[in-house]
């Protein structure tokens, strides 16, 4: 009874609406759905800790919907990237600030990172937030002091340079302390920045499996937008059927079923798309990596690094 009675209290308490954005440009509408949503995903989550097996899964979807309205936004690509860049100079609200940083971080827009250090700094971001930076816009920080104005002295370096300089430190991770690669998982950073699957390459394999999730990724990155850096949709795999949410992002039926074909043959592992773990890929990745460091050139038409002979040192 005592969860009960708390479910009045959590729904009349978290309904306060959010300050709108003042302006009703396409881009800010869609800031106001994600400042929506994320205001939603915070009280959903509240509400599973405290009584979801009361209130019911169904009602808290009704209760508090959630429009994917970010994953509308990245899909844009790098057009609105000077938009965004322009919006976060502009506010001063915490909230905003924050989606609108959280979004530019997965451009690599050379630009970006000294707009994020300067948000930083200037006391755009709430207090206490954490880093939006590493594993965002960069795969880890890339020196011992980790404060904004390190990353900002050594943002002044080529981006290549500057990332690179990073996956020093995480396929050593004894430098600096760094977080190496995930064992046994999927590392997204290294998806994204090279385009490896444990120690596959993942387009040769979606070539084989998913040519429709391929094509769909090329025609992604043209835009400037890599589909696998979804992570919110891809989170959907394990929680239950993202088809719902795709729609929210993708309005033609083929580029749901792409997105999620793409999705599932990243990171999901009980769908049979993935290639299977096999013993070793960890010493097999770190001995790809060091034969082709010094070969590595960053593509910005395929948004991640590309050997600059065309080709891999190792099989």
């Amino acid at each position: 009874m005592a969860s009960l009675a708390l479910v009045p209290v959590l729904v009349l308490t978290m309904c306060r609406a959010s300050a709108p954005v003042p302006s009703t440009t396409p881009l800010a509408v869609l800031l106001t759905k994600a400042k929506a949503d994320q205001t939603n995903s915070d009280r959903r989550n509240r509400i599973q800790g405290v009584s979801l097996d009361i209130v019911g899964e169904k009602c808290v979807d009704r209760l508090f919907p959630v429009a994917y309205a970010e994953e509308q936004i990245a899909i844009r690509g790098s057009s609105v990237v000077p938009e965004l860049i322009e919006v976060l100079e502009q506010t001063s609200d915490f909230e905003l600030a924050g989606i609108v940083c959280g979004i530019l971080a997965y451009s690599d827009n050379p630009k970006v990172l000294s707009c994020l250090c300067t948000a930083q700094r200037s006391g755009k971001l709430r207090p206490g937030a954490p880093p939006l930076l590493v594993n965002a816009y960069l795969p880890t920080a890339p020196s011992s002091d980790e404060s904004p104005e390190s990353l900002c002295r050594e943002g002044n370096a080529d981006y290549g340079t500057l990332v690179l300089g990073c996956f020093d430190r995480v396929f050593n991770p004894e430098v600096c302390g760094a977080r190496g690669i995930f064992p046994g998982i999927v590392d997204a950073r290294v998806l994204r920045w090279f385009n490896r699957l444990y120690d596959r390459d993942f387009d040769e394999w979606l070539a084989q499996v998913a040519p429709d999730a391929l094509a769909f990724r090329e025609a992604s990155l043209e835009k400037g937008w890599d589909p696998v850096r979804m992570q919110r949709l891809a989170a959907d795999l394990y929680l239950g059927e993202p088809d719902g949410a795709i729609a929210k992002v993708y309005a033609s039926q083929a580029d749901q079923v792409a997105c999620r074909r793409l999705l599932q043959a990243a990171f999901d592992r009980n769908s049979p798309l993935p290639p299977r773990q096999v013993a070793g890929w960890e010493d097999r990745l770190h001995d790809w990596y060091r034969a082709n460091r010094h070969r590595f050139v960053y593509d910005y038409a395929k948004h991640r690094f590309v050997v600059d002979d065309g080709h891999s040192a190792l099989p």
